[in-house]
């Protein structure tokens, strides 16, 4: 068995308001297209859902036949992926491959890094107060998180890249 590996890293600037006060923006891969935190191509199309200490993502297959996600291969700010549904005790075994059936269905999680939980507390993605105390002092306040989501269909593997820019937009 071959398997060839394909990586996809550019630039976009692709919107949605969150929670009205935190702006963001897909600024990778570069997709030219408007519509909100989505990412989509002949395999496979992204959305994101961002939340403080979870991105939500919704992995759908545009094929005709099946994709599998490598969980166990994807990263979140450098870290493996922790669902939002594991356990303390179970959240670093391995993540099996999740099968996404042909023809536009699609799965959803929330995920956040590894190096975000710690024995007794979990961090957020992004701190608000800081974006917000940045905005005022500069005008611009934000933080980055980096996505990679590995998809495997027949002898390939994509390794999606993808980073989120979270902006403070002055709203309460």
């Amino acid at each position: 068995m071959v398997l060839i590996f394909i990586s996809i890293g550019l630039f976009a600037q692709v919107s949605v308001e969150y929670n009205g006060s935190v702006l963001c923006v897909l600024s990778e891969p570069d997709t030219n297209q408007s519509k909100d935190c989505v990412y989509e191509d002949s395999i496979t199309k992204f959305k994101f859902y961002p939340e403080e200490y979870f991105v939500g993502v919704e992995v759908t297959n545009n094929m005709n036949e099946r994709i599998y996600i490598e969980w166990e291969n994807a990263r979140l700010n450098g870290g493996k992926v922790v669902f939002d549904d594991d356990s303390r005790l179970l959240m670093n075994e391995k993540k099996e491959d999740e099968v996404v059936i042909s023809n536009e269905k699609s799965v959803k999680r929330s995920i956040t890094s590894s190096k975000k939980i710690l024995s007794n507390t979990m961090l957020p993605l992004y701190y608000k107060k800081d974006m917000k105390k940045d905005w005022k002092k500069t005008g611009e306040g934000y933080s980055t998180t980096s996505i990679i989501i590995p998809i495997k269909y027949g002898n390939k593997i994509i390794d999606y890249k993808f980073k989120l820019k979270f902006y403070y937009n002055g709203k309460k």
